[in-house]
């Protein structure tokens, strides 16, 4: 019975461990609205909204800026969040609106901190359930 039950909380364990390392290793984002000359000097994942209302998002390491320029490949975020690829050369005087991709390593330890102690929770009152129950088992063979 006891090799059982470890078998059983190592499978909770690993099941819900893995997925919490998991997030640590990829971290949470969030999009950030930036300056024009703020979005000039790095290379994140960018969104753009142009003055005629089209949104482009742009990846990162796959656009560049040469002369108030913005060169690249991405896609072109339609309504109803559609997207499709695109090849574009847009100005950046055509551009009302810079947004990057940033890590939030706040928000990283956060969501590692709180799946790892639910797990710790979820496991203990397992532990606490099954050690009650064969403590308050009672021999009644005479």
């Amino acid at each position: 019975m006891n090799s059982i039950q470890n078998i059983y909380y190592e499978k909770i364990i690993i099941s819900i461990l893995i997925p919490s390392y998991f997030l640590c290793f990829t971290g949470c984002y969030t999009m950030r609205e930036v300056s024009k000359e703020e979005f000039k000097n790095q290379s994140n994942t960018a969104i753009l909204l142009t003055n005629k209302m089209e949104t482009y998002r742009l990846y990162k390491g796959q656009y560049y800026i040469k002369a108030d320029t913005v060169y690249g490949k991405g896609s072109q975020i339609l309504n109803g969040g559609i997207e499709i690829p695109s090849s574009k050369q847009i100005p950046l005087d055509n551009i009302s609106l810079y947004s990057i991709k940033e890590s939030d390593e706040v928000k990283t330890v956060l969501a590692f901190i709180g799946i790892t102690a639910g797990v710790v929770l979820i496991l203990y009152t397992i532990l606490v359930a099954v050690s009650i129950d064969q403590y308050c088992r009672i021999n009644w063979n005479f």
